[in-house]
């Protein structure tokens, strides 16, 4: 089973080639930019520019509706077969918020359980609360602000990269993930 893997920019080219991603979505801030690792096709790397920001400000680049499908249309073209890697500056917020969505995507109707498998991976981040709602309302996919809720509350003190299975298997899901 594969699994999405969250980290920093700076972490980002080592950490694709260490984990072997499949795919790769780089969130940005406008000045900066990254190159696709060498083993990656040009087409399996994804580059979203806008900024970490919750709550509109005209200052900054707000995340869109053409975000929020580009991210799935990605999710949808990505094999599968390998990790599927997402960074942002830090790996706190934004990358976070994204992987919610793409776990969540693939989990339909086990959204809470997806947020909680997330919380258990990663304590100290918080999911970019403006992306998910986003999200939510561009697909009509109100269970997702479910998994937002669970994502609450964090314990900052020990950010690190992380991955998560794609599809962990629950007492619930078991029979239906064959587990």
């Amino acid at each position: 089973m594969t699994s999405v893997h969250v980290c920093s920019i700076q972490r980002a080219p080592a950490y694709a080639v260490e984990i072997g991603a499949s795919a790769m979505v780089s969130i940005l801030h406008r000045e900066q930019t990254v190159e696709t690792p060498t083993h990656l096709p040009r087409d399996a790397h994804l580059r979203l520019v806008f900024d970490d920001v919750s709550h509109y400000d005209p200052k900054y680049l707000m995340p869109d509706e053409a975000h929020v499908r580009q991210l799935v249309a990605l999710g949808e073209h990505w094999d599968r077969t390998a990790p599927l890697l997402i960074h942002c500056t830090q790996g706190l917020s934004r990358s976070p918020a994204a992987a919610l969505i793409v776990l969540c995507w693939f989990n339909k109707g086990r959204e809470s359980e997806m947020a909680r498998v997330l919380r258990a991976a990663a304590p100290f981040v918080v999911p970019n609360p403006r992306l998910v709602r986003l999200a939510a309302e561009t697909l009509g996919w109100p269970a997702l602000l479910d998994a937002l809720r669970v994502m609450a509350q964090p314990d900052r003190s020990a950010a690190q990269p992380f991955g998560v299975p794609l599809a962990p298997p629950s007492a619930a899901g078991a029979a239906i993930w064959g587990a």
